[in-house]
C-alpha cells in the first residue's frame, strides 16, 4: 500500500513539475493553472508562465481557468483559448490577433486597445467587457454575447456579427462597423447610432432585430446595406462553389460579392443564409487549391492589391491578403 501511494505521489509530481502558473490582477500567483472543466485538475500547458508582457504565441490554453488573469500587453497571437475562463481578466493592450477564443468566457474582461484582428470569438461571452479602442477587424463574433460591452472607438470593420447579442451596448461612440455582417444580430437598446455604420450589411433572409428608431429611412441614412444572399452565386448556377470565385476574380468583383460567396460556400441558393454558415473546411480548401497556382490582380475595396488565397485557421475559408 505504501509503495502504491509513493508511486501515485511520484506520478502526480511528474505531471505538475513542468506546469505553468498565471498571475492574477492583484498579484497572486496561481500554480499550476487548472482546467475549467468538470474534471478540473492541472492544465497540461507547460510553456511560459502567464503574466504581463509574456510571449505566449501559439500557446494552447484550451479550457484553462484564468479567472482574474493579468495578461496586460501579453502576446497571445494564434493562441488557443477555446472555452477558457477569463472572467474579469486584464488583457489591456494584449495581442490576440488570429487567436482562437470560441466559447471563451470574457465577461467583464478588460480589453482596451487589444489587438483581436482575425480572432475567432464565435459564441464567446463578452458581456460587459471593456473593448475601448480594441481592434476587431475581420474577427468572427458570430453568436457572441456583447450585451453591455463598451465599444467606444473599437474597430469592427469586416467583423462577422451574425446572430450576435449587441443589446445594451450603449457606449459605441466612434466604433467602426464598416463591412461588418449584422445578419440576425440583436441590436435593441444600444448606442450604435453613435457608431460609423456605413458599409455594414445584412442578408435579406436573416434580418437583424432592430432597435426602435432603426427604420428603413434611418438605415439608408447610415449606409447600412441589405444584400440579397444569392449575389454570391456569381455565375448564377444555383450553387456557391469555386467556379463563382473564378468568375469573381476574372471580373474584378467587389468585396460584398466575395464575402457573400465565402459566407455561403458549399450550399445552394435555395438553402438561404440560415444559422450554420461555416463552410465545410476540407471541401472549401480542396476547391481552392487549384486557384492559387496563377498570380492575379484584383480590386480590394478601393485598394489595388495582390490577391493570394490563404487558409483561414478557423474554418479553412479563403481570405484576401492585400500586400500592395
Amino acid at each position: 500500500m505504501r509503495l502504491v501511494a509513493l508511486l501515485l505521489l511520484a506520478a502526480f509530481a511528474a505531471s505538475t513539475v513542468d506546469a505553468a502558473s498565471y498571475q492574477k490582477t492583484h498579484g497572486t500567483i496561481v500554480d499550476p493553472i487548472l482546467l475549467n472543466t468538470p474534471e478540473s485538475g492541472p492544465h497540461p500547458y507547460s510553456g511560459a508562465n502567464l503574466e504581463p508582457e509574456a510571449n505566449l504565441t501559439y500557446a494552447d490554453l484550451t479550457d484553462a481557468d484564468l479567472w482574474l488573469a493579468d495578461l496586460t500587453n501579453a502576446n497571445l497571437s494564434y493562441a488557443k483559448l477555446s472555452y477558457a475562463f477569463l472572467h474579469d481578466a486584464n488583457l489591456t493592450g494584449a495581442n490576440l490577433s488570429d487567436a482562437t477564443l470560441d466559447h471563451a468566457i470574457l465577461w467583464q474582461a478588460d480589453l482596451p486597445n487589444a489587438d483581436l484582428t482575425g480572432a475567432n470569438l464565435r459564441s464567446a461571452n463578452l458581456r460587459s467587457a471593456n473593448l475601448t479602442g480594441a481592434n476587431l477587424t475581420d474577427a468572427d463574433l458570430s453568436y457572441a454575447i456583447l450585451e453591455g460591452a463598451d465599444l467606444t472607438g473599437a474597430d469592427l470593420s469586416y467583423a462577422d456579427l451574425t446572430g450576435a447579442d449587441l443589446t445594451w451596448t450603449s457606449y459605441a461612440n466612434g466604433a467602426n462597423l464598416y463591412g461588418a455582417n449584422l445578419s440576425g444580430a440583436d441590436l435593441r437598446y444600444n448606442g450604435l447610432h453613435r457608431a460609423a455604420l456605413s458599409g455594414g450589411f445584412y442578408y435579406t433572409d436573416n434580418v437583424p432585430t432592430w432597435d426602435s428608431g432603426m427604420d428603413q429611412a434611418w438605415r439608408d441614412s447610415e449606409g447600412i446595406l441589405a444584400i440579397d444572399p444569392t449575389s454570391g452565386d456569381i455565375n448564377s448556377d444555383g450553387v456557391f462553389d469555386a467556379a463563382d470565385y473564378t468568375v469573381w476574380q476574372d471580373n474584378g468583383g467587389d468585396w460584398k460579392d466575395y464575402r457573400t460567396w465565402k459566407y455561403h460556400f458549399g450550399r445552394s441558393t435555395a438553402s438561404g443564409s440560415g444559422a450554420d454558415h461555416v463552410p465545410e473546411p476540407t471541401t472549401l480548401l480542396l476547391a481552392l487549391l487549384a486557384l492559387v497556382a496563377a498570380p492575379l490582380r484584383v480590386r480590394c475595396g478601393v485598394m489595388t492589391c495582390a490577391d493570394r488565397v490563404a487558409t483561414d485557421h478557423r474554418s479553412f475559408s479563403p481570405v484576401l491578403i492585400c500586400i500592395g
